[in-house]
């Protein structure tokens, strides 16, 4: 199944054996989804502005561990470990702060300050989440 085809049923949240949902990241709430298992992991799907950012859930989690997010082109474009126990989340960092939560939460991004990659060696971490995540999309939506 083409990208394209993927990313517009994930826009309209009304994909083939997946369900409308929410997720909790950070603080954010109800970020509205939609949502499937595969195996034991479970996804969270949304479209975003630069292709699909997908949650992963590995097994016996309860929450998702990783947000990674992937372009049309099929390529991680970032990628980022969940909360952990006393986050404060990014947007209340410091600035030393936050240089260390980068490398706590495996942080990658094309999208850095000025257009720098961030987490250059986080990359092929998060595009092996990328590519498991979208082969499992492509499985749930041929069902």
């Amino acid at each position: 199944m083409p990208f394209d085809a993927v990313l517009a049923c994930v826009t309209v949240q009304k994909c083939a054996n997946m369900k409308a949902s929410g997720i909790h990241w950070f603080d954010q709430v109800n970020i509205p989804v939609v949502t499937f298992k595969d195996g034991d992991y479970a996804y969270a799907l949304r479209a975003s502005r630069d292709g699909i950012s997908i949650w992963i859930t590995p097994p016996n989690w309860s929450r998702p561990e990783g947000l990674v997010t992937i372009g049309s082109n099929e390529k991680v474009v970032s990628g980022e470990l969940g909360p952990q126990p006393g986050d404060r989340g990014p947007q209340r960092m410091t600035p030393q702060e936050f240089e260390q939560w980068r490398k706590v939460h495996r942080v990658f991004s094309t999208r850095g300050p000025g257009g720098d990659v961030w987490g250059e060696e986080n990359r092929a971490y998060w595009q092996g989440e990328a590519d498991r995540a979208l082969a499992a999309i492509r499985r749930q939506l041929a069902k």
